[in-house]
Parts: structure tokens; sequence; C-alpha cells
């Protein structure tokens, strides 16, 4: 059947949007599914990815996503090349679960956002106890990360005063993290405050980081990754915001296939209209003669 045109040959533009869609996100998904597991079995890549206190991977997050993602696309594009209605019933309840997952995606991005620009506009970006509830969460999150690069990177910090901050990591895959640290993490002023240093890496040890290296240069750069993650977070909110209403879009469709197609009809009105042109089936020839069945 065509991915197009509807059982009685014309032209549906609901259709022809839910199997192009559908072959993008399915393109999407098997890309991310695919980099997620080769950085996966990669141990020199997958082990920045792996939280050192709970053991929980990012990358098997990632795994899911993209999963997901291929097997709506693919039962999104079958239920409207087979134009069948009970998988674009399944298709439309799926997809309106992931509409709502998406809007609070692009809610907790938003957030994120907010989180990052309130540190920001302190001082030094250092007063993280100040923060409480999502926004305190967030920063840990990326501590956390900080800490596990600065770890699982082998890196050792070369000189640490209160104006400067340089370090050397030992391994290939951690070298953009290394000239991150050495050329964004400067301090606003002349210095940092020792005060807020010594205070926060005081919290990150009570948090359950080990490596008080690794806690001392995410002190030192807070400011540097709060401003590199707002950087991408505007762009993915907007991205979020456009997903979503793609997928809106797919679910008016596919409510329309669902509600006011009927496949059965349809094919009533190609055949008559066929008829009508004067086309007629053809009878077999077999072997015994003609078969008018």
């Amino acid at each position: 059947m065509s991915c197009c045109t509807l059982a009685n040959n014309r032209f549906s533009f609901s259709k022809c949007s839910l199997v192009l869609c559908n072959l993008i996100f399915s393109l999407v998904g098997a890309i991310l599914l695919a980099a997620s597991l080769y950085v996966r079995f990669d141990t020199h890549w997958s082990a920045l990815f792996n939280s050192p206190t709970s053991g929980f991977s990012t990358l098997y997050l990632l795994m899911g996503v993209g999963g997901v993602i291929l097997f709506l696309s693919v039962l999104g594009a079958r239920a409207a090349v087979k134009e069948s209605k009970f998988l674009l019933c399944l298709y439309l309840i799926v997809v309106l679960g992931a509409l709502c997952a998406q809007i609070f995606a692009a809610m907790v991005l938003y957030q994120l956002n907010d989180t990052v620009s309130t540190q920001l506009t302190s001082k030094t970006g250092i007063s993280a106890a100040e923060l409480t509830g999502f926004q305190a969460d967030v920063l840990q999150k990326i501590g956390n990360t900080t800490v596990n690069f600065y770890e699982q990177g082998k890196c050792t910090t070369i000189t640490d005063s209160t104006s400067s901050l340089t370090i050397t990591c030992n391994t290939s895959n951690t070298g953009w993290f290394e000239k991150f640290v050495n050329t964004q993490c400067k301090p606003e002023g002349a210095s940092w405050d020792s005060a807020d240093l010594q205070q926060c890496t005081a919290a990150g040890v009570s948090d359950g980081a080990n490596n008080v290296g690794g806690v001392a240069v995410w002190c030192k750069c807070m400011q540097a990754v709060s401003a590199e993650v707002q950087r991408y977070s505007k762009p993915l909110m907007i991205v979020a915001f456009v997903v979503a209403g793609i997928e809106l879009l797919l679910v008016c469709a596919a409510s329309y296939m669902i509600c006011c197609y009927n496949k059965r009809k349809a094919e009533e009105e190609r055949l008559t209209e066929e008829a009508q042109r004067g086309y007629m089936a053809q009878p077999k020839v077999t072997q015994q003669g003609i078969n008018m069945v």
C-alpha cells in the first residue's frame, strides 16, 4: 500500500505525515540507540558515565530512550501504512504518554536553565548551599559528574591556588575535560573566596564524594560549568517544545484516521470508481481453461 494515499487511492495528509515523521523519528532512535550501545561497550568511554556513588549510568537511560523512540516510530509507520485502527489506537495512547513526558522534560530544562542562571548571578557561583529542592539536586548531579570525570580520567591537579587551577589527565578520552578546566575555570574576580571554597569542598565530601581533588575542581569550575549547561539548556528546551509540537501533530493525524476514516468504505469507493471507469477483474487463465471465479 502507498505511504501517502488511502485505500481509495486519494492523497491523505494525515497518513503521509504519520509515515514520514515516524520514519525520521525511527532514524533518530536507531542512531541514539547505536551510539549509546557503542559508548556503553567501549571501556574507555563507559567509565565516564558510571556514577561512583550510585552505580547508575546515564547510558542506560539513553538506550531506553532510543529503543522506545525506535519502537514507537516503527509502530506508527506500520499502523499508518496498514491503516489499522487497532494499531493506530495503540500508537495514539503511547504518543499521548510520550507527549506528557515531553512537556515534563521541557519544564525540567526550563527549571534547569533557571538553576544555572541563579548560580551565574551570584558573586562566585559557589554558594550552592543557599539553594533548595530541585536546584540543589541539579547542581549535585552536575557536581557528581564533574568529580567522576576527574576520577575516571585519572586526572591530577598541577596548580591549585585561590587564583588559578591547572590539571592534567592521563586518559585520551578526557583531553576535552582537561582543556575545559585549564581554560574556562577562572575566578570571576582576582581570586576565589577561600571560605566559600572550603565550605563547598566540605559539602562535597559530606555528600559521599571520595575524590577531594575532584571536589575541589568542581567547586572552582562551578561557574564555568553552569555557564556551559545554560548554553546547551536553551536550545535543548527549544528542541523539546518543537518535538512536542510534532507529536501533537501526529496525535491529531492518528485521531483523524481512527475517528473519521473507514478503510472498508474507502476500498468500496475505489472498486466502485474502477467499475465506473470500465475496469473489470480479468478472468484467471489456467491449463484447463478460463476460471471465472
